[in-house]
């Protein structure tokens, strides 16, 4: 059986994580197929939807598995691309390919703003004083509210890209707890 894991090319390396993903995969019997997310092409007809994947810069071949594991997007440049391969993902969910961390769940996990708002709605802990904005003046005042700040990108960033501040130094665009 074929099992793919979706990553992007352009961050073409193999953290331990992907590594052990393959080595898990394989040893069960099964074969890997890298899939990445940014060479993927999706072929519409009537009835039928196919996905090719680039290999090299002019040649494609089918991709066809049996399951996939969603390891990770890429780097986004804008929203059209973001969009564009959460639609690759969903597509090969809705013909019948099961994707571990289906891409819906997956958006929604790595996104602070909307896990925040989740978890708070259903009454489960969240950071006291937890404040979301993308506007660098509520993320000034706030900071100078609080004081004490920690610093977070909105999207998930795998623990890089926060800092903590004593005072309102840096207004950008993140979410504030």
């Amino acid at each position: 059986m074929d099992i793919g894991i979706i990553r992007p090319y352009e961050v073409e390396y193999n953290p331990e994580d992907v590594v052990d993903l393959e080595d898990a995969i394989r040893s069960l019997g099964h074969r890997v197929r890298r899939i990445y997310i940014d060479m993927i092409g999706v072929r519409f007809s009537k009835g039928r939807i196919n996905y090719y994947q680039l290999i090299g810069r002019s040649n494609y071949e089918e991709l066809s598995v049996s399951g996939a594991i969603l390891r990770h997007i890429g780097i986004i440049r804008d929203f059209e691309q973001f969009v564009h391969r959460l639609w690759v993902v969903r597509a090969l969910e809705l013909s019948g390919v099961y994707v571990m961390n289906p891409v819906m769940n997956w958006m929604m996990a790595s996104d602070k703003f909307i896990s925040l708002m989740l978890l708070a709605k259903h009454g489960l802990p969240v950071p006291p004083d937890t404040v979301v904005s993308e506007n660098m003046f509520v993320a000034y005042n706030t900071v100078r509210e609080f004081g004490k700040s920690v610093i977070k990108q909105i999207r998930g960033a795998m623990g890089f890209g926060f800092f903590r501040l004593m005072m309102p130094m840096l207004p950008c665009t993140y979410s504030v707890t």
